[in-house]
């Protein structure tokens, strides 16, 4: 498993979505929770979405500094990518809020 501790480098690597004009294009714009994040509530539309458009795939938030490129039921949020879709790849972040850093990679490896 490949942990990336900046996140700028994990975008890039990931090719997670963040234009909304383009996500809009495709018709995937986030209608609850900002520019290129989804909900729980989304996330059947964005696995129909990923089998029609198979360049992309999504990525999981399970906590503030936790991102794995993978669908994860656990997450939090949903992004979106179109790079990068190693299923093994994975962001941990700074470490705050009384979450070890041994936690959050646990959590990331599950």
């Amino acid at each position: 498993m490949a942990t990336m501790t900046d996140y700028d480098d994990f975008c890039d690597e990931t090719g997670r979505l963040i234009d909304w004009v383009e996500a809009n294009r495709l018709g995937i714009a986030s209608k609850i929770c900002g520019v290129c994040t989804y909900g729980r509530t989304e996330l059947r539309s964005l696995q129909d979405f990923c089998r029609t458009y198979d360049e992309y795939h999504l990525l999981s938030q399970l906590g503030p500094h936790v991102v794995v490129n993978r669908v994860d039921p656990r997450a939090r949020l949903y992004l979106l990518g179109n790079g990068n879709s190693d299923p093994s790849l994975n962001y941990v972040g700074r470490v705050n809020e009384g979450i070890s850093l041994a936690a959050a990679l646990k959590v990331a490896r599950e």
